[in-house]
């Protein structure tokens, strides 16, 4: 999911994925570790990198993946930008 709802706490969509709004998150992962050298940076970038590689790699592409089930809904190319 992409969006929580404020008041409720519930998601509003039950699709997730990697792209615009959430490839920051782990590109900072990543970029703390070679900044600060801290093995703990690295752990939590590789523990990511595992659950993406389980949910959202299908045929060396990216798709986006019911959050609940983990069965992908789609695939597309979508703007960081």
């Amino acid at each position: 999911g992409g969006h929580i709802d404020n008041k409720s706490g519930a998601w509003k969509t039950k699709i997730g994925g990697l792209g615009a709004g959430i490839d920051s998150f782990y590109e900072y992962q990543f970029k703390m570790y070679l900044l600060w050298g801290r093995r703990d940076y690295w752990d939590i970038f590789l523990d990511n990198k595992k659950s993406i590689d389980r949910y959202f790699v299908r045929q060396n592409w990216l798709v986006d993946c019911n959050i609940n089930s983990g069965v992908p809904t789609s695939s597309h190319l979508e703007s960081l930008a």
